[in-house]
């Protein structure tokens, strides 16, 4: 595993995440420019490509990670690195992490 380029903040957002085989929902805990950690019910298996829509306060559309891949799961907890944003994602993204509390 590779060390962490950004920094982590926490954060409380509540996340969809699905690809053909997997779907479930769950709360992002905490959150960096290159990817973040959920807690869900469903944990897919490390490796599994997702796409995951994040919703950010006061935002009427959802922030579309196009591609993440999962990196390593925890009981209820999983963490993703973003591969790929659609649309204006990546800089919303850049905006949210800045406005956050840096997490420990």
């Amino acid at each position: 595993m590779q060390p962490r380029e950004r920094e982590r903040v926490h954060a409380s957002l509540p996340v969809e995440f699905s690809n053909d085989a997997v779907a479930g929902t769950g709360r992002v805990v905490n959150l960096a420019v290159s990817g973040c950690e959920i807690a869900s019910d469903t944990v897919p298996p490390v490796e599994t490509s997702l796409t995951l829509q994040l919703q950010v306060p006061r935002q009427p559309d959802p922030l579309i990670v196009a591609l993440a891949v999962v990196r390593w799961t925890r009981g209820t907890h999983f963490g993703t690195e973003f591969v790929r944003f659609e649309g204006a994602a990546g800089d919303q993204l850049r905006r949210l992490v800045a406005l956050l509390e840096p997490a420990e």
